[in-house]
């Protein structure tokens, strides 16, 4: 009975070796990517592999035990015990129940040892899974009340979860201790039945199990031997669903966090420096710029919108992990987008003050254009006066004209009596008292107006206003010099 533990105890031990080093293994962390950052979002990031692969090792242990410890009860039990010496004590019957109950025993703490590394198994599990979590959050760069917020969501959620799988188990455990403690006192009981003279008798017994203990040891190299195969046989599945891990994340890096290479996104993103100061311009705009009707405030109004959805859509990708090429395009394409909209409302402000400072230079020739206007009214009327007053004198004097402006001698003002035809090309006299001639003249008509130009002029004289005009209607005289 004593080997049949001691075989036991192996066996357990490197059941639970086995267990804990594949424990172990499970938790092992690659290469932080962002792998899980992927599917973290939504727990989705649980490694259903590894907890199967797990699981998987559990119970083929289980079943190891199992299939050991009931093997060595049906030796035990086939194995032929000498009890004539016995059967005037009367023993026979006390030593098939101790070896059963004892059998019994081994086998209900094998089932308790199950129990307890499934629950301990489920365990790991969750704390793998919080742990997990608690990289996932801290990697999405969230703001720290909102990461103290997740952080703590998830150790409450692995602590709700730890707590139903306890409650799951209490009951098959507390229930397994107790068949447990149940035989293990049946078995002390029949060693305190046992007389003095029945522990003599177990010299009889020492042959036979020495020859059981060779057949345990045969077992336990054999089983060892198999238990080695089975754990070298986890590190190479472990080692694969490692290196298949980092093969799926670096993929799917490459996929979703592209590293761009070209020469223009090279020139973009590669010595790009966001601006410390995010903001846009606002305020109020010219008031000309509406008035007119140059953009509406409505038009405005929907311009910043699109802007401020623009910037929204952009915060909300930069706030996702990315790698490589992708946050620096994303800050680039937020930058371009406030630069351009800096720039339409610098541009509109200068335009509506163009059109503001325009429309009050308008104002003020509009103004000054009705002065001059009233100014040429009042002249135009005054010449008039002028004129009439002239055109009365020529009458009452009955001369054919007189010198008004001869200040320029090609384009001489006069006055002609209107009794006298006047065309292109007609000749006069400027005469002094005494019908003396100083010049001879041309006149020339355009647009209803009679100017004259000199042709020949006395030595020493000069026109003068009201020099009178005798106009040769019938002939036309040549240009000076000819």
């Amino acid at each position: 009975m004593g080997d049949d533990n001691e075989i036991r105890q192996i066996v357990r031990r490197e059941s639970e070796h086995l267990v804990d080093e594949a424990r172990k293994a499970t938790r092992g962390v690659g290469p932080i990517y962002n792998l899980e950052e992927e599917f973290a979002k939504t727990r989705k990031n649980k490694s259903i592999i590894v907890v199967g692969v797990t699981l998987l090792t559990i119970a083929a242990l289980g079943a190891a035990a199992f299939f050991t410890t009931s093997l060595i009860q049906r030796q035990t039990a086939a194995t032929p015990v000498d009890v004539k010496a016995f059967q005037d004590l009367n023993l026979k019957d006390l030593l098939d129940r101790a070896k059963r109950d004892a059998s019994d025993l081994e086998q209900a703490k094998v089932e308790l040892t199950r129990i307890q590394t499934e629950q301990q198994g489920s365990l790991d599990a969750i704390e793998r899974d919080r742990l997990s979590s608690i990289e996932s959050i801290k990697a999405r760069g969230l703001p720290r009340a909102e990461e103290q917020r997740r952080l703590l969501e998830a150790g409450n959620s692995a602590e709700r979860q730890k707590k139903a799988v306890r409650d799951r188990y209490t009951a098959p455990i507390a229930g397994k201790a107790a068949e447990v403690k149940a035989v293990q006192d049946k078995v002390d009981s029949y060693d305190q039945r046992l007389s003095d003279q029945t522990r003599k008798q177990q010299e009889l017994l020492d042959n036979q199990n020495r020859l059981f203990n060779i057949e345990k040891q045969r077992l336990v190299k054999t089983y060892a031997g198999q238990i080695q195969d089975l754990k070298d046989s986890i590190k190479r599945a472990e080692t694969a669903l490692k290196r298949q891990r980092e093969e799926l994340a670096s993929s799917l890096t490459s996929r979703w966090n592209p590293t761009w290479e070209d020469a223009r996104s090279v020139s973009l993103l590669g010595n790009f420096k966001d601006d410390a100061n995010k903001s846009v311009p606002t305020g109020a705009l010219p008031a000309g710029l509406f008035a007119d009707a140059a953009m509406t405030r409505d038009e405005l109004a929907a311009a910043e919108a699109s802007l401020a959805n623009i910037l929204f859509l952009s915060s909300q990708l930069q706030a996702v992990p990315y790698l490589n090429s992708v946050p620096p395009a994303l800050a680039r394409m937020e930058a371009e987008a406030r630069r351009e909209f800096t720039i339409l409302r610098a541009a509109l402000g200068k335009a509506g003050g163009a059109l503001e400072d325009r429309d009050t230079r308008i104002a003020a020739l509009e103004t000054k254009l009705a002065s001059t206007e009233a100014m040429l009214a009042a002249t135009e009327s005054s010449l008039d006066r002028y004129r009439y007053a002239t055109h009365q004198y020529v009458l009452d004097n009955r001369e054919g004209g007189y010198i008004i402006d001869p200040r320029n001698s090609s384009d001489i003002l006069v006055a002609l009596n209107p009794a006298v035809p006047v065309v292109d090309g007609t000749t006069g006299y400027v005469v002094r008292p005494g019908n003396k001639a100083i010049a001879t003249i041309a006149f020339s008509v355009s647009k209803g107006q009679t100017r004259a130009r000199i042709l020949q002029i006395e030595k020493g004289e000069q026109l003068k206003a009201f020099d009178p005009i005798i106009v040769f209607v019938a002939a036309a005289a040549p240009d000076a010099g000819h």
